[in-house]
């Protein structure tokens, strides 16, 4: 098998509808939390100044282009209107079923015990493992973030939000709201955002806002409140201004992994010290060799915002290291890791401008892959640092090579 979840996790189509209304509407399956695209067959349709509404927003939500996007368990109708008076021109019916995720078995993922580069017949670069990979890349993205078709000047990966907007973990949980930023043109709000990261959070599509800055709400830890911190976490799909053009190159399901059997034993997320990453003169350590990069090893552990980030891929092989969750550990998140895949310990380095810049230092950092699990969110599927959590002493052994 080469990523066959790949197959399963993306469902992102173009479904043509009939041509009248009175005709029985076709019909889809999507689950919560993936998006298809329906269009009217006929070309008298498809060249009227028409709108798509659907009869049950909790079940589906409907943008330009008929982009559609499973919200909950359900039966909706679609409805293509046209004419001041929005009469209905054609119908599609959508069956929402529950989220995409089946568990797939340890022999059909490919993986040795060194950390050799190797490519799978869909061409996607990985190390190690079929589970270290790089995201697919698809056009309008760097670095897995979306690039904006209008952007700001000077910031092809920002994307205007609403003025303070939320920003919540992966569970609803308010962490803060979207700050100003006073820029060359004027005051903004704003964020950049993972490409195929979507999530259904209280009834609502939230998208995954990389390094924003917010202004920490109290209710999760009041000894941050009002400060501004900057955090990976989710923000509401509906508060994106150019919500149309965000949606039409969001593709989500493309940044999940794969379900795993995974070992009975849990371990609770404390987030770990970062401070077992400092130099001895109080500076971070980076997890990369080319230490110009900024990545740093507490950015796997707790974040100055109390979270927690659960990752894409092992930081260390350039292969984009973006998160695909993020837990304020007053959720108390735990990890159940997967049986069988095997673990990465990597290197740190001494950071920039240190007498020893780019030198291995001596702490390490482990990785391994299991099931994020957390009361008010369905299973997430990642890469968390062994040192962030509770206990490793009863964690089953693999191989793991430096």
């Amino acid at each position: 098998m080469r990523y066959l979840f790949l197959v399963v996790f993306t469902l992102t189509s173009m479904i043509l509808i009939h041509d009248s209304a009175s005709a029985e509407p076709q019909v889809c399956t999507v689950p919560i939390g993936r998006a298809v695209q329906v269009q009217a067959a006929s070309e008298n349709a498809r060249s009227l100044d028409t709108s798509w509404t659907t009869t049950d927003e909790k079940v589906a939500q409907v943008f330009a282009d008929g982009f559609t996007i499973g919200i909950s368990p359900g039966q909706a109708l679609l409805e293509l209107r046209t004419g001041k008076h929005g009469e209905v021109v054609e119908t599609f019916e959508i069956n929402v079923g529950e989220i995409a995720n089946p568990t797939i078995e340890l022999d059909t993922v490919k993986q040795f015990k060194d950390n050799h580069r190797f490519k799978t017949s869909d061409g996607r670069e990985c190390y190690g493992s079929e589970l270290n990979a790089r995201q697919p890349q698809a056009t309008g993205t760097v670095s897995n973030r979306m690039v904006n078709p209008n952007p700001l000047p000077g910031a092809p990966l920002e994307w205007l939000v609403k003025k303070e907007s939320a920003v919540v973990d992966g569970t609803g949980s308010l962490i803060g709201y979207v700050a100003p930023r006073n820029e060359v043109y004027g005051i903004i709000y704003s964020s950049k955002f993972n490409h195929g990261m979507l999530k259904i959070i209280g009834d609502r599509p939230h998208v995954y806002g990389f390094g924003t800055l917010i202004k920490c709400d109290d209710s999760l830890d009041d000894t941050l409140s009002g400060q501004e911190k900057r955090v990976s976490a989710w923000i509401a799909l509906e508060d994106i201004i150019q919500i149309d053009e965000f949606v039409e190159r969001l593709d989500p399901g493309t940044g999940v992994l794969p379900s795993l059997p995974c070992y009975s034993k849990r371990h609770l997320i404390t987030g770990g010290n970062p401070e077992d990453y400092l130099t001895d003169e109080g500076t971070p350590l980076s997890i990369v060799s080319n230490v110009n990069i900024g990545a740093q090893p507490e950015h796997y552990l707790t974040r100055p915002t109390g979270t927690v980030n659960i990752v894409y891929c092992v930081p260390g092989f350039g292969l984009g290291g973006h998160g695909v969750d993020s837990f304020h550990l007053s959720n108390k998140p735990f990890f159940r890791r997967a049986i069988g895949v095997r673990a990465f310990t990597m290197p740190t380095f001494y950071p920039k401008g240190h007498p020893l810049e780019g030198k291995m230092a001596d702490p390490t950092m482990t990785f391994l892959y299991g099931s994020v699990e957390v009361k008010n969110s369905h299973k997430i599927f990642g890469w968390v640092a062994q040192e962030a959590l509770d206990s490793t002493e009863n964690c089953v052994p693999a191989p793991t090579t430096n």
